[in-house]
């Protein structure tokens, strides 16, 4: 019965600590700000980790894009109203 209470007081114990713990993301969350004339450009992505891998040319072959995005869509965001090709 000793032995019982110690085992799940030393898991109850472990829970807590390891509960606590700042691990880094993987694929951390970055964003890039810009001003353009009068407008305030906001791009939040989250960036796929390398992991000691060799992307280009091999995981993802030459001229394909690498998504950004790895955990999450990636989200731009505009001050103003903005005009693309004609379109508001």
């Amino acid at each position: 019965m000793k032995n019982l209470f110690l085992i799940c007081l030393f898991l109850s114990i472990s829970f807590q600590t390891f509960g606590q713990l700042n691990l880094p993301d993987p694929s951390p969350f970055a964003t890039f700000t810009q001003k353009v004339g009068f407008t305030d450009i906001r791009v939040t992505y989250s960036r796929p980790s390398v992991k000691n891998r060799k992307i280009f040319g091999a995981l993802v072959p030459y001229n394909q894009m690498w998504r950004t995005g790895a955990a999450d869509a990636s989200t731009i965001r505009f001050s103003e109203k903005i005009q693309v090709e004609g379109n508001l």
